[in-house]
């Protein structure tokens, strides 16, 4: 489906419709007494322009939100693309206060070098890598070398596809500090993140390792 909205183009009306709907649900969590800090969504190759910053301004003002409300996801494949235009985007956004995480590492054509010169503020390892690590001794080396590179330069890391506890405890061993997958919650509608947030039990989080609460908002 995300390919065939990427092909045909209308991949930039999902975005804006998601940036919209993220805004507009942050601010109504808010207004009921709902502490929720952030909340993140993912943009295409599509919107790595100059445009992009100018229309998550003007959806944090229509909705009486700060830049730190927002986290902006992006795939390394995005960004390397015109590196150039993405990175002055992506740091406009920071200027914001919006974060910035880069998405799917270790799909794309960035390297660990590179890391240092990307305006992100968060890394986010592609669930294939991690899930690969349960068997795979060079996958759980990669792993390794790939949170400590990002813990030298004070890049949080998040381990995607986190679907048990065994694989928690392994990235948590490893180092990892912040999971997201099934093992820490599946997507919710708004009501029952709602539930969520204000103490509905949930599974268990191996110690050292925080589950990186990505809420997807459904209508």
């Amino acid at each position: 489906m995300i390919a065939v909205a990427e092909e045909s183009g209308i991949i930039r009306e999902v975005d804006v419709w998601v940036l919209e709907r993220a805004c507009r649900d942050v601010a109504a969590w808010r207004r009921s007494g709902l502490d929720v800090p952030r909340v993140s969504i993912n943009v295409s190759r599509r919107h790595m322009t100059p445009e992009l910053p100018v229309l998550v301004e003007a959806a944090l003002a229509r909705h009486g939100l700060d830049g730190a409300s927002l986290c902006v996801e992006v795939t390394e494949s995005a960004v390397v693309a015109d590196a150039v235009v993405a990175a002055a985007a992506l740091a406009r956004l920071r200027r914001l206060g919006v974060t910035v995480a880069l998405d799917d590492f270790g799909t794309g054509q960035s390297s660990l070098s590179q890391l240092a010169r990307l305006p992100v503020d968060t890394v986010k390892i592609d669930m294939g890598f991690t899930q690969s690590a349960r068997e795979d001794a060079g996958a759980q080396r990669l792993l390794t070398s790939i949170v400590r590179v990002c813990q030298s330069l004070a890049l949080p890391v998040v381990a995607e596809g986190i679907e048990d506890q065994d694989l928690a405890a392994l990235l948590s061993g490893m180092g990892g500090e912040l999971g997201q997958g099934w093992h820490f919650g599946r997507p919710q509608t708004s009501s029952l993140f709602a539930d969520l947030v204000t103490g509905r039990p949930g599974p268990a989080v191996v110690p050292a390792m925080r589950s990186e609460l990505a809420p997807v908002v459904l209508p």
